[in-house]
């Protein structure tokens, strides 16, 4: 599965940190994730989660753009993808590869959107 996310920071003067937070099943994999900011195309690498965190942070605190993807397995399986100093006016592209395996029922395959992945219409009146 493939999602592509869009982030455009409104502001004239601050900079901007997104997250965006969706469900995974223990099977799913994240097999790519590149970043188009400012017509500079970034693919993620995997590190050590700790060292993943590092680098982020270094990056925001010198003032560079940085993205994170990070898997939680807590109390539920989920993925969050930061992506921090978002220049004002500026706009992202982050594209997502996911794998995901197909659960076969009643000889038919069955796949599963997260309802994370539709928009939440209620939030504007709808």
């Amino acid at each position: 599965m493939n999602l592509e996310l869009v982030y455009r920071n409104p502001s004239e003067t601050d900079t901007y940190e997104c997250s965006y937070e969706f469900p995974l099943d223990k099977e799913t994999v994240l097999a790519k994730l590149v970043a188009q900011i400012d017509g500079k195309t970034v693919e993620a690498k995997v590190k050590a989660k700790e060292e993943a965190k590092e680098i982020y942070e270094d990056a925001i605190a010198a003032g560079n753009a940085a993205v994170l993807a990070d898997r939680q397995s807590d109390k539920k399986e989920s993925m969050t993808v930061k992506l921090g100093n978002l220049l004002p006016q500026q706009e992202a592209t982050l594209s997502i590869t996911l794998i995901m395996q197909l659960s076969v029922l009643n000889g038919s395959y069955l796949f599963e959107l997260p309802l994370a992945f539709y928009p939440d219409y209620s939030k504007h009146g709808a």
